[in-house]
């Protein structure tokens, strides 16, 4: 196993570096994953490029990135649910468990999530990552106009992801159609669904992959990201080494 935990780190918009960090010990009902891919989300470029997603807002260095899988190499005390060499997705919100919203199934919305890359949240963008076992497993404009202009007359409109802060829309058009805007806000209850998904071919994902980068190209490829080139879908850097 390799010693180091080369991590990506942003300082501040279009300050990512590549440092060296220690490796962290899992403790109860926590496991240690060494990372094999992270994906580049629309939110680590809205890091990326303005230090800031909506209201979440960078003020120190942190380690970007939540889109991840890799292999268990070590639990801590009381996991039973897995063990070293298992592969794993990584759900990358921790709720509390205890609140209102967490008891209705609608974690993804407690006041109290530790979620990946979220500020003050270190991402796990880095060799290694410290995790807990439960839970390993670009909205514009322009489309939420097509949106309301397409919807029929008492439809709904979804909209999936973290846009800008304000946005001009044809709220007239919406209304007199009587669209009910609906929003989802980060992951709930999908895992496993989405798992089943890949792992049955149902949805076959690597056709989405456009782009591949080492951990240690990690800088370049977050550039790439951000040029938002018609060719670009997903964007996977690649963590392991050897």
């Amino acid at each position: 196993m390799v010693k180091d935990n080369l991590s990506c780190v942003l300082h501040k918009e279009h300050d990512l570096r590549l440092e060296q960090k220690p490796i962290p010990e899992p403790g109860p009902g926590e496991v240690l994953i060494q990372m094999g891919c992270v994906g580049i989300c629309g939110s680590d470029v809205h890091y990326y490029e303005h230090g800031r997603c909506a209201d979440f807002i960078v003020k120190e260095p942190m380690i970007i990135g939540h889109e991840a899988s890799g292999t268990i190499a070590k639990v801590g005390p009381n996991v039973k649910n897995l063990k070293p060499g298992d592969r794993v997705a990584i759900e990358p919100g921790v709720p509390c468990r205890c609140c209102a919203a967490c008891k209705e199934g609608r974690y993804n919305l407690c006041p109290e999530m530790v979620f990946c890359a979220t500020p003050p949240h270190h991402g796990n963008l880095s060799q290694f990552y410290k995790h807990a076992a439960d839970f390993c497993y670009k909205g514009t404009e322009n489309c939420l106009t097509l949106g309301i202009n397409v919807t029929k007359m008492g439809g709904k409109l979804m909209l999936v992801g973290m846009g800008p802060q304000m946005v001009s829309v044809p709220l007239v058009n919406a209304c007199a159609k009587e669209i009910d805007i609906l929003s989802c806000f980060r992951y709930v209850n999908d895992y496993p669904d989405a798992l089943e998904m890949v792992a049955s071919g149902k949805c076959p994902v690597r056709k989405l992959i456009t782009h591949n980068f080492k951990l240690e190209e990690a800088v370049e490829a977050f550039k790439t990201a951000s040029k938002k080139a018609d060719d670009t879908i997903k964007i996977m850097i690649h963590c392991r080494q050897g």
